[in-house]
């Protein structure tokens, strides 16, 4: 499949998402993988003025601009094609995705994220623990980097993985009878007893 060989990194959040500390982070991974690319896909790419700044924005990190694309959302369909043929998925901080680390790993994509301290910081994380894969989520900006680098070498890893998403996911996030039963579980535990 094409996404495994692939050496391009992704990003389908939103553009208001990626801060300065994101880009920071995000261009010392490309500084460790000087083959690969970033491609930021997003609502509002269509604008002219948007791919320049953000290759300003990672010139500014030493990043060569041609290794940085913008490009606008499209359709639903897009997007999925987009992870198709990317490698990794890199989730923003400290507002991480949702939506779109699911379609990542639904995808076949390993996502990284770095949770902080609010419920919109540590959605993603939570996504992979029930996915079973912690490993993708950082403890700090360090980490960050070094799990992209670690997986952006280990070809047979995101093979793996992508052969084996839908299986894993299925049970740990589409089984609506089990969330149902926990959330309700959740919620008598936290309700006073009358």
């Amino acid at each position: 499949m094409q996404g495994v060989a692939s050496q391009r990194l992704v990003s389908l959040n939103r553009f208001s998402k990626i801060g300065d500390s994101v880009v920071a982070v995000w261009a010392e991974i490309l500084r460790a993988l000087p083959a690969w690319t970033l491609l930021l896909k997003a609502s509002g790419g269509e604008d002219r003025d948007l791919p320049t700044l953000f290759r300003t924005r990672f010139t500014a990190h030493g990043i060569a601009p041609e290794r940085v694309e913008v490009e606008g959302s499209g359709t639903y369909a897009m997007a999925m094609h987009t992870y198709q043929n990317a490698a990794i998925a890199l989730d923003p901080f400290p507002f991480t995705g949702c939506a779109t680390t699911c379609d990542a790993l639904w995808m076949g994509l390993p996502v990284i994220t770095w949770p902080h301290e609010t419920i919109a910081s540590r959605q993603s994380a939570s996504l992979l623990e029930a996915a079973g894969k912690p490993e993708w989520i950082a403890a700090d900006a360090d980490d960050y980097v070094a799990i992209a680098v670690r997986l952006a070498l280990d070809d047979a890893a995101r093979r793996d993985w992508r052969a084996q998403a839908r299986q894993r996911l299925r049970p740990a996030l589409c089984d609506a009878r089990r969330l149902a039963h926990e959330l309700i579980d959740a919620l008598r535990a936290v309700a006073p007893r009358r």
